[in-house]
């Protein structure tokens, strides 16, 4: 009986390693792509897509590895499905050029609105965009290439922005079926007044929530308005091919860095304002007073921290805006929120 046992063991055993080899032999040999818990087209309906997309001097698979580190401590729900979005961000000492040649170029962001409409002809509806550093300046570019695809009506029949008229109209199918539900920006390198004035609108249309996470201590974003500020006291801004960032406004005339408005969307998270001098319809989150799992330079703490991951499972998966996520947020005026941590320098008696 024992030596039937086993015999039969044997064979099941057998015929296990030939199905896993020829399962393994035929997407080795497989020519598409076929991503492990990805579910067939039959089966999209109700699936999400959270777009990722890195920071500057990121390659794509540190990209890969941020948002699998969120996905394993936040545990995200399966019919949510992460992709990261891979733009050519540059090397170190290539910053200036990351910037007008990577993440404000126009063949990045149409590439972008390829991708989204594969995702929507492949069944997917709706979408999170997060963003990390330059990641949000390349997003922002590509806003007005992809804003008809998230609006309610047809392209050709709203007065959406003509900066890219030329553009293919979007698929009739498509028209009013996609939504755009969050848009999260992780200490964003981009210039606060040109988001207020040109793109915190087109989102309040489009988005149903937009949420930025800030420091005011984010060393890389102090670095980041340091270099855009020395550059512009000394070449020529109004340059048609000058590669500053087109963040300095009429209401900011003095170039002198010692003296000029710091810009940045990422450190001046309380002075985001529209033209009327009221805040704006953006969920603006402090991180400054975070300490547990915080790196040195504070710029990268949405993988690590278990607050910051919290919130921001809070907003993908619940949908929830920051002023209903009163049980971590405390409002500290306007549309500013802080996380209910005491800061590090505070102690027990």
């Amino acid at each position: 009986m024992l030596k039937d046992g086993k015999k039969f063991m044997s064979m099941k055993m057998g015929i296990t390693r030939q199905v896993a080899s020829k399962r393994a032999s035929r997407q080795l040999f497989e020519p598409n792509l076929v991503p492990q818990g990805w579910v067939p087209h039959e089966g999209t309906k109700g699936s999400e897509v959270l777009i990722h997309i890195h920071g500057y001097n990121s390659a794509c698979q540190h990209g890969v590895k941020n948002v699998a580190q969120l996905w394993s401590f936040a545990s995200f729900p399966s019919h949510i499905k992460p992709v990261v979005f891979s733009w050519p961000t540059g090397a170190l000492l290539a910053y200036p050029f990351a910037q007008t040649m990577g993440a404000e170029n126009g063949d990045v962001a149409l590439s972008l609105r390829e991708m989204i409409i594969s995702l929507a002809r492949a069944g997917i509806r709706d979408f999170h965009f997060q963003t990390h550093s330059m990641g949000a300046r390349m997003l922002m570019h590509a806003i007005p290439y992809i804003e008809d695809l998230f609006a309610q009506v047809s392209y050709a029949d709203t007065e959406l922005s003509k900066e890219h008229r030329d553009l293919d109209l979007t698929p009739s199918e498509f028209v009013g079926s996609l939504r755009m539900i969050n848009v999260i920006l992780m200490n964003p390198e981009y210039g606060m007044h040109q988001f207020a004035e040109m793109r915190a609108p087109i989102l309040d249309r489009i988005c149903d929530i937009t949420t930025v996470y800030g420091d005011v201590n984010d060393v890389a974003l102090m670095i980041s308005y340091m270099a855009n500020n020395v550059q512009s006291k000394f070449m020529d801004h109004h340059r048609a091919k000058s590669w500053l960032p087109r963040e300095v406004t009429a209401s900011q005339p003095c170039r002198c860095i010692w003296k000029q408005r710091d810009t940045c969307l990422g450190l001046h998270i309380y002075d985001a304002i529209d033209s009327e001098g009221k805040p704006l319809q953006v969920d603006m989150i402090d991180c400054t007073f975070l300490s547990s799992n915080v790196q040195g330079g504070r710029h990268n703490t949405f993988t690590l921290n278990r607050s910051v991951i919290e919130d921001i499972y809070d907003v993908v998966v619940n949908r929830r805006p920051a002023i209903h996520r009163n049980n971590r947020l405390e409002p500290r005026g306007g549309n500013v929120y802080s996380f209910l941590v005491a800061p590090s320098h505070i102690v027990a008696p």
